[in-house]
């Protein structure tokens, strides 16, 4: 190694160290303003109004309205809708999950291990109370059911190995019931989520064909910077037998729907760093997907919205789905075997198999040794260029090699020969 690689390899060294330092300077300056900027919405922000339908059924609850509500829908259906709703907090080791009765859905997800740009807070998988989570179908004599619009009753959790059931169940009747269970392991981000139709014989409309899931959230601002953030910021959706996921949004600020045609086995409404991604066991048909990219400064990135059909079998009382909330890991997402580890942008063609098959597994064994991110990259970057180095030094060679060009013939004769009709060699002065 020569005395110039070795310059080069200081200079790298004193430049990710004079980062690490504006970086630390820029991160207070950053908190500070985000602490300011928190303190006056909190102060401008209205008094929240109770709206959509169990506000209006409260005020009707007495009323015309409400009787004609109950005689159709049935007493304990209509006390549901009215019921006040719960929170409840569940935990592994990596994320805190909170629950809502109100549809018995996803609440908000808190990672433990990761933290927002310039703060010592967790990262928060999407706003509080943007989310929204609904099951549609219609019982016997034609009457729609949105889950969304019922307070569910939490029904306990369960103890099993490697983890834990939460359960929930929507009353219909005396007797029939629909079911919510997830599934929490110990230490992983993907939860199992089973939807049961629990003495519901009868009770369901022969009609039906299929189960509509309508599914959305919105996700804050974990970044700095919100164009790039914005520009890995994205729907994404998985066809059965297919290697790469289509998307929806990547590097766009603007709104728009996408209709899928077909069958879909997961959906991500996906962040630069984070993803929620739903996965159905027995695949989504023909889902209509929606993204809102919302104003820098708002704190907030994009508002993501899904519907999908799911195909319903009068046999079947059980449909099994899956949710990960977690970070956008390559070794994680391709342990599922899902395809889902397409997420992680790795460039195209060689520059992916060199991420893949060298940089991440070191960059992996480095992460279980030492704790300082800096050091990391600088090691990696030490590492790259010694592996390249033989090219660089090759280059360099050829860069310096040295050719008498006064005894090339032809450089001596173009330089040399004054101009005439039909000679092409001819000189400038």
């Amino acid at each position: 190694m020569d005395k110039n690689t070795l310059a080069g390899l200081l200079v790298v060294g004193l430049i990710l160290l004079g980062f690490s330092w504006w970086n630390g300077e820029q991160n207070k300056k950053y908190a500070e303003q985000r602490r300011v900027a928190d303190s006056i919405a909190l102060a401008s922000m209205p008094e929240p109004v109770a709206e959509g339908p169990v506000a209006e059924v409260a005020e009707d609850k007495t009323g015309t309205g409400d009787s004609l509500r109950r005689v159709r829908i049935g007493d304990i259906l209509a006390d549901a809708e009215i019921a006040a709703p719960q929170e409840l907090t569940f935990s592994n080791a990596v994320m805190d999950v909170k629950f809502d009765t109100r549809g018995a859905r996803v609440d908000n997800v808190v990672l433990k291990d990761y933290k927002k740009y310039g703060s010592d807070e967790p990262v928060t998988m999407y706003e509080d109370g943007s989310s929204h989570f609904g099951m549609q179908f219609w019982l016997a004599g034609d009457q729609f059911i949105d889950t969304s619009d019922y307070t569910f009753e939490f029904a306990g959790e369960e103890a099993m190995e490697g983890g834990r059931r939460i359960i929930f169940e929507l009353p219909v009747d005396s007797a029939g019931r629909v079911r919510y269970i997830y599934t929490m392991f110990d230490d992983d981000y993907m939860m199992d989520f089973d939807v049961q139709f629990v003495d519901m014989e009868g009770r369901l409309s022969n009609r039906m064909s299929s189960l509509m899931f309508d599914w959305g959230l919105t996700t804050q601002q974990q970044e700095k910077g919100f164009t790039n953030e914005n520009n890995y910021s994205y729907l994404a959706w998985n066809t059965p037998g297919e290697r790469k996921p289509d998307e929806s949004g990547k590097r766009k600020d603007d709104s728009a729907t996408e209709t899928v045609t077909g069958n879909v086995q997961w959906i991500a409404m996906k962040q630069q760093f984070f993803t929620t991604t739903f996965v159905s066991r027995g695949n989504f048909q023909n889902p209509e997907l929606t993204y809102e990219t919302f104003k820098p400064g708002s704190g907030l990135i994009k508002r993501y919205t899904a519907q999908a059909n799911v195909a319903y079998n009068r046999s079947q009382a059980d449909y099994g789905f899956r949710i990960y909330f977690g970070p956008v890991e390559y070794r994680r997402l391709k342990s599922y075997d899902m395809g889902m580890e397409r997420l992680v942008g790795l460039g195209w063609s060689f520059a992916r198999w060199v991420n893949v098959w060298l940089v991440i597994p070191v960059f992996n064994f480095l992460m279980r040794h030492i704790e300082s991110m800096g050091l990391i990259i600088l090691l990696l970057t030490v590492m790259i260029r010694l592996i390249i180095l033989p090219l660089t030094y090759k280059s360099y060679e050829w860069a310096g090699f040295d050719t008498d060009i006064d005894d090339d013939p032809v450089y001596t004769k173009f330089v040399t020969t004054e101009w005439t009709p039909g000679n092409p060699y001819w000189t400038n002065k």
